[in-house]
């Protein structure tokens, strides 16, 4: 066991299991503290599974990580977690469970921040909107405990910059009803008070980090640690297609820039277009319906996913905002390159003209360019593919604790040379 301890706290899940698996795989975690985990003999674990019911009931079973035990696993605030992602589900009960999720971030902050006292923790990780209650507690009552935030997405105040000049491009206000919070002076404080308060952020992308450096934070403060695919590597290499399926993976929402898609395959009846997500905002899939060239799936087990993409060619990805989309690396390593706007951290990874392309997200004109050049010269998608899958196996879950044991080896070098000091 390492002489520096970490505690790993997030009350939802994202990729934070791999992230307490990569620091216990460096002999540095001291717990990780969340609020949703099928832990044995979990009392809160035993009721959510009496409350909930459909694909809920079915993601419980996979709230679990195998590389860690459960004396390392603490759970705070589970029935009321359970709660927010129940009210979730309905736009009518939405603004209630945000409510919830913040009185639950704030109050659960509080908790690791006061643990990791008690237990002499020499960091704490927490997350992007999340970590306000517990830094603020650690600044105050224990600051040798180093506050590293994990930025798993851009910035709030970096976000509402982009989705204004969309509105005003578009004229549509669909973003200001999808994240009304965004626009409110309120949310803006609360995100610039947390990020005030960290000493080290992990950032998936140079789209993250930019993010963080429009609010404020110096470069030397960022770490860059992509993350990895959660979908094995194609075992087959693809040859010449016969015809080109596009797919999208993500929200259903004008946060992904799903108009923008939706209105450029709708002029290009000969691109099928499959999207897989749950919808946010409901007058899109509403409005392209009569579209037979444009197919809504919904929210799909991952196995069905993996299929989908399987059956498709090139995945095409317009988000406004996203730090590091994963359903488009988890594409790259099913052998499918990736057609994905300039406003997403997956452009770390594309090679232009070689395992993809890039566009500015209102740019239609360049979207259609990309898509285009798949049909009209399909005798270069074999190499397309290849470099895709290339691309994917630098980025997986093994070379993210690469990188993480870096990071950390950063981490404890400093401290011991604060303590010699």
């Amino acid at each position: 066991m390492s002489d520096y301890q970490i505690i790993v706290s997030h009350p939802a899940q994202q990729h934070s299991y791999h992230l307490a698996a990569g620091v216990k795989k460096q002999g540095m975690l001291l717990r990780y503290l969340t609020a949703i985990y099928d832990k044995t003999g979990s009392v809160g674990m035993s009721a959510a599974r009496l409350l909930v019911r459909g694909r809920d009931s079915s993601k419980l079973s996979n709230r679990r990580c195998p590389e860690l035990d459960d004396g390392e696993v603490e759970l705070y605030y589970t029935l009321p977690s359970l709660a927010v992602i129940i009210l979730s589900r309905s736009l009518k009960t939405k603004p209630l469970s945000y409510r919830l999720d913040r009185w639950i971030a704030n109050r659960f902050g509080r908790k690791v921040a006061k643990r990791a006292i008690r237990l002499h923790a020499d960091a704490v990780i927490c997350f992007l909107n999340n970590a306000e209650s517990c830094f603020k507690y650690l600044q105050r009552h224990a600051p040798q405990i180093t506050r590293v935030m994990d930025a798993s997405s851009a910035t709030v105040r970096y976000m509402a910059r982009l989705y204004e000049s969309d509105m005003e491009l578009t004229g549509n206000p669909g973003l200001r009803r999808e994240v009304p919070s965004f626009f409110e002076p309120a949310t803006l404080q609360k995100e610039q008070r947390e990020l005030d308060l960290t000493d080290v952020f992990l950032a998936p992308s140079r789209f993250a980090a930019e993010s963080l450096s429009f609010c404020g934070v110096r470069r030397e403060k960022i770490q860059l640690l992509p993350y990895g695919s959660n979908f094995p590597l194609c075992d087959m290499q693809r040859g010449v297609p016969d015809s080109i399926r596009f797919i999208y993976v993500g929200q259903i929402s004008y946060r992904k820039g799903v108009h923008h898609l939706l209105r450029l395959f709708r002029e290009l009846p000969w691109a099928e277009l499959d999207l897989i997500g749950q919808t946010f905002s409901q007058d899109l899939p509403n409005d392209y319906r009569d579209c037979p060239n444009i197919h809504f799936h919904g929210h799909l087990p991952r196995e069905r996913v993996q299929e989908l993409l399987d059956r498709s060619q090139v995945m095409v990805f317009n988000s406004l905002s996203d730090s590091f989309p994963l359903s488009c690396l988890e594409a790259m390593s099913r052998g499918l390159p990736v057609i994905a706007s300039t406003q997403a951290g997956v452009c770390d990874l594309i090679r232009e003209g070689e395992n993809g392309f890039t566009f500015a997200p209102a740019d239609s004109d360049a979207l259609r360019r990309h898509v285009c050049y798949f049909r009209d010269h399909p005798e270069e998608y074999p190499r397309f593919s290849a470099a895709a899958m290339e691309t994917a196996s630098c980025y997986t879950w093994s070379a993210y604790e690469d990188r993480l044991a870096v990071i950390l080896a950063e981490l404890r070098d400093q401290k011991h040379i604060q303590n010699r000091g």
